[in-house]
């Protein structure tokens, strides 16, 4: 559980952000702001630790800040580190879930239309993280499938070569 956020900086809206130690928060929250506050940077940072992909932080530095981004949020009281040149520390954390208008776009709807893309994804909206982790390897076999078959097309390439 996310317990809170130490530090943000150079990170969209948080140039150099510091909450105060009565800032924690609890298993589960509702962030609530104006449009431009900060909530889809926020939700950017979490979708970065709980992916461990850093090209979601990177995207959103801020324009005003010149120095290396900085993160640090305790979870479960285990301080996650984020820097350009080291990445995060712990190789991220993947039990946070953000429900937001990337989700809802990759799982659920884009503009007025359900997608295929979309149809097959849904799955991973409505069940749990044993369905997610079975379609990873699921992908991760077609993948080595698909290189088993580009070796077996070009040895066939060869042999044939080789007759004529």
């Amino acid at each position: 559980m996310i317990n809170r956020i130490i530090k943000i900086k150079g990170v969209g809206k948080f140039l150099n952000t510091n909450p105060n130690a009565g800032a924690n928060f609890r298993k589960s929250n509702i962030i609530y702001a104006l449009n431009g506050s900060g909530k889809t940077t926020l939700t950017s940072v979490f979708r970065s630790l709980s992916q461990n992909d850093e090209k979601v932080i990177e995207n959103r530095k801020s324009f005003e800040y010149e120095d290396e981004q900085d993160i640090q949020i305790l979870i479960n009281s285990k301080p996650f580190k984020y820097t350009k040149s080291s990445k995060w520390t712990n190789s991220g954390y993947s039990d946070i879930e953000v429900f937001d208008i990337f989700f809802v776009n990759d799982n659920v709807f884009a503009g007025f239309e359900v997608l295929p893309d979309n149809r097959k994804n849904l799955h991973k909206f409505l069940l749990s993280k044993e369905i997610i982790d079975l379609d990873n390897d699921i992908s991760q076999i077609k993948n080595e499938i698909s290189t088993v078959n580009t070796k077996i097309s070009d040895l066939t390439g060869k042999l044939n070569s080789l007759k004529g």
